[in-house]
């Protein structure tokens, strides 16, 4: 049985997916892109490529954030859902198994979940994004054997295969695989103009409305060192040890999202960060209430979109001293910019915090019908910049905290 998707190949993709193909002695296949240029499809086409081309292929699918698991194993299922009878769906575990007994499992590169695992071939999308460590000792390991494995010749190298595309940031490990060549690997480099699906009128546009690191970073595919970025945050990097806050930002994160709480002194100095996920709400907002005590109780602003109004108001019953804050376009594009400032005039500073540097160096800035719109780079998390953000937009503001009194309703 043969499977066959109708999708239009730019000459990048073309070139990519030649150099995937088993048995030509490529072992690694590296793709550096600037934005738009077709990454994931390429990476999709990939992996269905090895599947029907081997019985039994066993591929691993990596990718920054489970939100990204779920849209991509949802579009491999849209592109498959003609062949129903002979492909298995399996959302709890994110395998797709096809009729020859082929399959793709999915996993987030946040961390070493796939310790244990054994790959014929392996995906890693926005690679650059997987930190060194679980690259080097979870990820890589998945397919060590494969790679080792001799053909019906006795060759090595012509069975398994490893596919990393991303965007550059700052220099990592990726980095070092973009830079030393060998004759076991292909590399290719080329801009978000030579992805071909991004006219150059638009980019041009878009050139003159962003900063020229972030130009040559997003669509010219040139990496950059750490804190180069949107936000110059290196020098302003501090070993703070104050212990009484005035402001805290409380960004409240869905499902695989995190609730991260910043709290800042008077000075503008962020003093504590800390965040949670995969809890119980109550758990929680009892465990923010604790911190936002521990260092003086400051006035917490909670943006209250989305799943965030309902904890706000649980929050409010145990810790009167709370704001709502509601992100639109318009108020996210205040609260970033102004951080952008602060940054670049040393108005504040920050912890140095692993999670909160990584978030600052993904975040980026495109522009959507001429209007700014700030987020994560390919759907990495934002949630520490945005409270960091709340919390930094709201420090100068002088509050009055009106005391809120609840009625208890009681059954006769």
């Amino acid at each position: 049985m043969n499977i066959e998707l109708s999708i239009t190949l730019t000459p990048k993709q073309i070139e990519i997916l030649e150099a995937c193909t088993l048995g030509n002695g490529i072992q690694y296949v590296i793709a550096c892109t600037g934005r738009q240029a077709t990454k994931t499809t390429t990476d999709i086409l990939a992996t269905f490529k090895w599947m029907v081309s081997e019985e039994n292929y066993n591929v691993g699918f990596f990718l920054p954030t489970h939100k990204q698991c779920s849209n991509v194993f949802n579009r491999m299922k849209k592109m498959l859902s003609g062949f129903e009878d002979n492909v298995k769906f399996n959302k709890v575990s994110y395998t797709i198994t096809l009729f020859n007994g082929s399959t793709v499992q999915f996993f987030t590169s946040e961390n070493d979940n796939c310790r244990g695992f054994t790959f014929d071939a392996i995906v890693v999308d926005e690679a650059c994004f997987v930190k060194d460590i679980i690259w080097q000792e979870a990820i890589e390991p998945t397919v060590a054997v494969s790679l080792s494995k001799l053909d019906i010749n006795g060759v090595g190298g012509n069975f398994g295969k490893v596919l990393l595309t991303s965007t550059p940031k700052s220099k990592n490990w990726f980095y070092n695989m973009v830079m030393i060549e060998d004759d076991r690997s292909f590399i290719t480099r080329f801009t978000s103009e030579e992805g071909g699906i991004i006219s150059k009128d638009i980019l041009n546009r878009i050139k003159k409305r962003i900063p020229e690191a972030v130009w040559m970073n997003e669509y010219m595919g040139e990496f950059l060192d750490a804190g180069n970025g949107l936000f110059r945050y290196i020098p302003c990097i501090k070993d703070n040890k104050g212990t009484k806050g005035v402001t805290a930002g409380l960004d409240l994160g869905a499902k695989e999202d995190y609730t991260v709480l910043t709290i800042m002194d008077g000075d503008g100095n962020l003093i504590h960060i800390n965040r949670w996920t995969k809890q119980e709400w109550n758990i929680i907002l009892d465990s923010v209430i604790i911190e936002l005590k521990k260092y003086g109780s400051p006035v917490c602003w909670v943006e209250t979109n989305g799943v965030g109004q309902m904890p706000y108001e649980t929050l409010l019953k145990k810790y009167s001293k709370v704001k709502p804050w509601v992100t639109t376009q318009k108020s996210k594009n205040d609260i970033i910019q102004k951080l952008i400032l602060d940054f670049n005039t040393n108005n504040i500073s920050i912890l140095g915090v692993d999670y909160l540097k990584d978030e600052l160096d993904a975040f980026s800035v495109e522009y959507k019908n001429g209007n700014a719109s700030y987020g994560g780079s390919n759907g990495y998390h934002d949630d520490s910049v945005m409270s960091l953000a709340i919390c930094n937009f709201n420090r100068n503001k002088i509050v009055n905290i009106i005391p809120q009194t609840f009625k208890r309703t009681t059954q006769r």
